[in-house]
């Protein structure tokens, strides 16, 4: 049984949190929070990237002071078709004309010129940051 398809299942009838480590002491405290997270990963690998939400919706999540979409749509993996594209530079290298285009990869700003390095240099209030997070997921409550 793969992981995804178990999230998925249980998302779907509302029983997320039966994948919480019931080991865990950290993860049963704070249950809710985890199945909160959980959303907001779905939420951010939505297929349709115009849904996921942007980087300035997310922080004020993980402030507290919006919530997470509630129709989510869990068929997050729906593989994308390859698509070619020119490469630059010398079209004898070995790489190829082609490449496959995922959403992942289509993902781009929406409509604003902020870029992640706005939000990396931001004081949030109640969210603090250290080095390794200019490198991805780094955000914490403070």
């Amino acid at each position: 049984m793969h992981l995804v398809g178990l999230f998925k299942r249980k998302a779907e009838k509302e029983r997320l949190l039966d994948i919480v480590d019931k080991y865990n002491d950290d993860m049963q405290t704070h249950r809710a929070e985890v199945v909160e997270m959980m959303r907001v990963a779905v939420w951010c690998l939505h297929s349709d990237f115009s849904r996921r939400p942007s980087l300035s919706v997310l922080v004020k999540v993980l402030e507290g002071s919006t919530n997470v979409q509630s129709n989510l749509d869990y068929n997050f993996t729906t593989p994308v078709a390859p698509r070619p594209i020119t490469v630059a530079g010398h079209q004898g290298d070995p790489i190829g004309a082609t490449t496959p285009l995922f959403a992942s990869a289509l993902s781009g700003p929406r409509g604003t010129n902020e870029t992640v390095e706005d939000y990396l240099d931001q004081d949030v209030p109640g969210m603090r940051m250290s080095k390794v997070s200019k490198s991805g997921c780094g955000y914490g409550r403070a």
